[in-house]
């Protein structure tokens, strides 16, 4: 229930929707739920706007934006399956008010990949992958200059009452304004052939918008994606492109 154990970012350490516990012992940081001062047990709930979604010829995608009680900034997210054959997910953090505030993207993994994964740092990116000869994923993370990362321990349940643990890396930031994160998921294999990622950047678009420059390998031809998020994305709409005025991706073959 906590948005700490969801994939996803967690602001100012607090949950994105209130929770409290009906645990007679309750972990650190939630409160215990009691009906003679809580009119309800969970709330009040996120407020969602600018919900939207498309699936085109070229790359399926939705986005929307989460307005929550328990802090100011919002955070907006949008999941991008990029020519269906990997997937980017773009979130961004915008504060409106001059405070500092904390941002924190977690992904969790299966228990059968503990002690079974690395994270490296590769000019300016943060690549998760498999400790294996040839990986059969990798995750690749770019966002603000300065960032603490941490992979560490955390756990699943496939049955109530049973934990198990379970790998889970934390990419952190905290400062003022507006942040942008990035992360890149392939998989080794697509519907045209091997995968190969090369690199990826983060690069600014038109009129505040925010996005990634993709270097792949795909079947022993060399391509550059790039994924634009905000901004007048519709200036950038060119050949085997695709825009919607707020989305844009593109490939490029090298």
């Amino acid at each position: 229930k906590s948005t700490r154990f969801h994939n996803t970012i967690e602001i100012d350490d607090r949950d994105q929707t209130r929770y409290l516990s009906k645990a007679k012992r309750t972990p650190p940081g939630i409160e215990r739920y009691d009906r003679r001062i809580h009119p309800v047990k969970h709330g009040p709930e996120v407020e969602i706007s600018d919900y939207r979604y498309s699936f085109d010829e070229h790359s399926d995608w939705a986005y929307a934006t989460a307005r929550s009680s328990e802090y100011s900034p919002l955070h907006s997210r949008a999941v991008v399956f990029v020519r269906r054959q990997y997937v980017v997910v773009i979130d961004m953090v915008e504060c409106v008010d001059d405070e500092e505030h904390s941002a924190t993207l977690r992904y969790h993994f299966a228990s059968a990949w503990r002690d079974r994964i690395g994270v490296r740092a590769d000019k300016g990116t943060t690549i998760i992958t498999p400790l294996e000869p040839r990986p059969s994923w990798q995750i690749h993370v770019v966002g603000p200059s300065t960032v603490t990362t941490k992979l560490g321990q955390g756990w699943v349940s496939r049955t109530y009452g049973l934990k198990e643990a379970a790998p889970v890396f934390e990419y952190a930031h905290r400062g003022k304004g507006c942040r942008f994160f990035a992360s890149v998921l392939l998989p080794a294999e697509t519907d045209a052939g091997r995968i190969h990622c090369r690199g990826v950047s983060s690069i600014a678009g038109d009129e505040g918008g925010r996005g990634v420059s993709i270097s792949l390998e795909i079947a022993g031809t060399n391509i550059e994606d790039v994924v634009v998020f905000g901004g007048n994305a519709a200036v950038l709409r060119g050949p085997d492109s695709s825009s919607d005025g707020r989305f844009f991706t593109r490939r490029h073959f090298i």
